[in-house]
């Protein structure tokens, strides 16, 4: 079962655990938050994450000359690929920008002056994996996340 945030409709509500925990949900303007508006809400943040090296051993599955089954090989692929693999093995590196844009100007029933967004965090996982979403509950770090920063 995953773990309540803070309850409450606005930044600073008090700090009241969310019982019975609910899942994550997206917020949007028609809600009862801070951020009730009769317009879109504008973008808090964009992030743009580069591949700016790839080195990858790849595992693909090719047919057998022999029979219809299939037989792993492995396979270099170039840093310019963007060919998919059923498995990597190898290393990447990544250019990642964040650019906030939550203000007083755009958001302004939404926004708390001193306010600030989480330090940026990364983890690799294959594509089974899910960290959080929407109707998941909260787990131990998402809570921490939310509630600390």
């Amino acid at each position: 079962m995953g773990l309540s945030t803070d309850d409450g409709k606005q930044f600073d509500s008090p700090d009241a655990a969310t019982i019975p925990p609910v899942p994550i949900f997206l917020i949007t303007n028609t809600m009862d938050t801070d951020f009730k508006s009769n317009v879109p809400i504008p973008k808090l943040a964009v992030m743009t994450l580069t591949k700016t090296k790839e080195n990858v051993m790849a595992t693909t599955a090719v047919p057998s000359k022999t029979n219809e089954s299939l037989v792993a090989t492995t396979t270099t692929i170039p840093e310019s690929s963007s060919a998919p693999a059923l498995a990597c093995k190898g290393s990447a590196e990544y250019e990642l920008i964040f650019e906030a844009l939550w203000s007083k100007e755009r958001q302004p029933n939404a926004y708390i002056d001193g306010a600030h967004f989480s330090p940026i965090i990364g983890a690799s996982h294959n594509s089974k994996y899910k960290m959080w979403g929407p109707g998941l509950n909260a787990t131990k770090g998402v809570k921490v996340v939310a509630e600390k920063g």
